[in-house]
C-alpha cells in the first residue's frame, strides 16, 4: 500500500500534465473554430484589423510600440514557451528524461520527426524563396496530440501518453534552436549583455532562496528585452528561464514532518479550543501552508500556477489570433502548390514516418526499448498524431512569412494537414489493437 501511495506521489504531476493539455486541446479547437468562422465572416474585415491595435509602454521620452498580435506572440507566448523550460527542467532531473534508456526513444522520435518533414519541405522548394520555411512542418501541437489520444481513451496504453509528451518536449526545444539560429536577426552584442545580468540576477536569487514568482519579474523582464533587442526571438527568454529553474524540492518527506511538528501540536491544541482566533488559525496555516510548499519544487509550483493559464488562455489566444484565414482566398498554382505541399506533406507523412524509423532503428539496434505496454503500432500512432503541428507550426510560419500570401498558403496548409492527421489517428486508434500485455510488448 506505501509503494503504490509513493508510485502515485511521483507520478501525480505528470498525470496532471497530461490531463491538463489533452482537456486544452478542446478549448484551442473552439478557438481556431472561431477565428475560421470570424475571418470568413462579412465581419472579416474587424477580425485582421483588431491584432493591429497599437499597444505601448512609455518609460521617460522613450516609447514602445508594437501591435496586439506581436504582444500576443512574441510576448504572452513567452510563457509557453517557459512552461516547455520548466517541463524538460523537471523531466531531465526526475522524469522519463532523467535515465539514458527511456530518455532514448523520445529523443530519436524527436529527431526523426524533425529531419523527416524539413527533408520534405526542401525537396518541393529548393531553390525557391521559400525554402526559408523548412522549419514549419517540424513542431508537434502538444495539446491536440494529447487531445486525440484522449479521444480514443484505454485503447492507447499510457506509455504511449508519456512518449508523445517527451518528443513534442524534444520536438519544441528543437524548434526554439531552429528559431534562434536560422530566423533570428543580426546579433547585437548589448542586447546579449542585459539578458547575461539577467541570467546572473536569476541564478543569485535562487542561491538566495527566493521561492516567490513576482521577484523574478523584473530579471524576466530584462532577459526578454535583452533577447529581443539582441535581434533573437525573445521567447526564448522563456526557455532560458524555465530550464534555470530548481527541480528539486526544497524539503524531504522526514524534513517536512519534523518542521511542522510543533504546528500539528497546536492545531490539536486549538482543536480543544471552543472559539480560536482567526488570527491565530491564519498563522498556524499559513506557517503549515510554507512548511508542505517545500516538498515540492520550484519548477512543479510553477508548472501547478502557471499551465492552467498557459493551457485555457494563452494558447487559445494565439490560436485565434493566427488561425483567422479566407479559406478558397489562396493560389495554389505553381511555387504556391510547392509550399502547400512541403508544408502538409511534412506533417502528415514526414512526422509519422521520421518518427517511426527512429523508434524501429533505436529499438532494434538496442539503443532504446519498447514501452511496457506498447508496440509498433503504437508508435505509429504516435507518430501519426505528432503530425498536428499547428502551434508550433504556426508559430514559425510567422516567424519566415511575416505577411503576404505565402504565410496565408502555410497557415491552410497547416490547418489542412493537422485536420487530415487528427482524423488519421482516430481511425488507426480505433481499429488498431495498442493496449497490449507486457509479454506482447516484449515480443514486439
Amino acid at each position: 500500500m506505501r509503494a503504490k501511495k509513493v508510485v502515485k506521489r511521483i507520478f501525480w504531476p505528470l498525470e496532471r500534465f497530461l490531463q491538463l493539455e489533452a482537456a486544452s486541446g478542446f478549448v484551442l479547437l473552439a478557438a481556431t473554430a472561431i477565428a475560421l468562422i470570424w475571418a470568413n465572416s462579412p465581419w472579416h474585415e474587424s477580425y485582421f484589423s483588431i491584432w493591429e491595435y497599437k499597444l505601448g509602454l512609455s518609460i521617460g521620452s522613450e516609447r514602445f510600440e508594437r501591435d496586439l498580435h506581436f504582444w500576443i506572440n512574441d510576448g504572452l507566448m513567452t510563457f509557453f514557451f517557459f512552461v516547455v523550460g520548466l517541463e524538460l527542467r523537471r523531466e531531465l532531473v526526475q522524469g522519463e528524461l532523467s535515465e539514458f534508456k527511456r530518455a532514448t526513444l523520445p529523443l530519436m522520435a524527436a529527431i526523426g520527426g524533425m529531419l523527416a518533414p524539413a527533408l520534405i519541405y526542401f525537396f518541393f522548394n529548393q531553390g525557391l524563396p521559400s525554402v526559408r520555411g523548412w522549419g514549419i512542418p517540424m513542431g508537434t501541437d502538444t495539446a491536440f496530440a494529447l487531445g486525440i489520444l484522449a479521444i480514443i481513451g484505454k485503447r492507447v496504453p499510457p506509455p504511449a501518453r508519456i512518449l508523445l509528451l517527451g518528443l513534442a518536449v524534444m520536438d519544441d526545444v528543437g524548434g526554439v534552436l531552429v528559431i534562434a539560429f536560422f530566423y533570428s536577426s543580426g546579433i547585437k552584442l548589448a542586447g546579449l549583455v542585459a539578458a547575461f545580468v539577467a541570467f546572473v540576477l536569476v541564478l543569485a536569487m535562487q542561491n538566495m532562496g527566493v521561492r516567490k514568482i513576482w521577484p523574478y519579474l523584473i530579471p524576466g523582464a530584462l532577459m526578454w528585452a535583452g533577447i529581443y533587442y539582441a535581434g533573437i526571438h525573445p521567447t526564448l527568454a522563456g526557455v532560458a528561464l524555465g530550464f534555470l529553474t530548481p527541480a528539486v524540492a526544497g524539503y524531504t518527506p522526514a524534513k517536512i514532518l519534523e518542521l511542522s511538528k510543533p504546528y500539528r501540536q497546536k492545531l490539536v491544541e486549538l482543536s480543544q479550543e471552543k472559539n480560536p482566533s482567526t488570527e491565530t488559525m491564519m498563522s498556524l496555516f499559513f506557517s503549515l501552508h510554507e512548511v508542505y510548499r517545500e516538498g515540492l519544487s520550484f519548477v512543479d509550483q510553477l508548472i501547478q500556477k502557471l499551465h492552467g493559464t498557459v493551457a485555457y488562455i494563452i494558447m487559445p489566444l494565439f490560436a485565434l489570433a493566427n488561425a483567422g484565414v479566407i479559406l478558397g482566398g489562396v493560389d495554389f498554382s505553381g511555387d504556391s502548390q510547392k509550399l502547400f505541399l512541403g508544408v502538409a506533406l511534412g506533417l502528415v507523412l514526414g512526422k509519422p514516418f521520421g518518427i517511426f524509423l527512429a523508434c524501429f532503428l533505436g529499438i532494434r539496434l538496442g539503443f532504446s526499448k519498447m514501452p511496457t505496454g506498447m508496440n509498433f503500432k503504437t508508435i505509429a500512432l504516435v507518430g501519426m498524431v505528432s503530425g498536428i503541428g499547428f502551434t508550433m507550426a504556426l508559430f514559425i510560419a510567422q516567424l519566415a512569412f511575416p505577411s503576404g500570401m505565402d504565410l496565408e498558403t502555410t497557415k491552410q496548409a497547416v490547418l489542412s494537414a493537422s485536420l487530415v492527421a487528427a482524423v488519421v489517428s482516430l481511425l488507426i486508434g480505433f481499429l488498431g489493437k495498442h493496449n497490449i500485455q507486457p509479454t506482447e510488448a516484449n515480443e514486439a
